[in-house]
């Protein structure tokens, strides 16, 4: 994984436990960010900084 060809964050997401304040704000920002992207969208962006387990 670390020889990867991705940048330092898909390397290395910062793990935010799924049930959390900080989650559901993270993943409401991305959602409205991203102009309203579908659920496959949204978890591949959330993917490559964060680490939320099973969303």
């Amino acid at each position: 994984m670390q020889r990867a060809d991705l940048d330092y964050d898909a390397k290395n997401p910062i793990f935010i436990p799924k049930v959390s304040k900080i989650s559901k704000l993270i993943i409401i920002e991305i959602h409205i960010s991203n102009g309203h992207c579908g659920r496959q969208q949204l978890i591949a962006t959330i993917n490559l900084k964060y680490w939320i387990p099973n969303i």
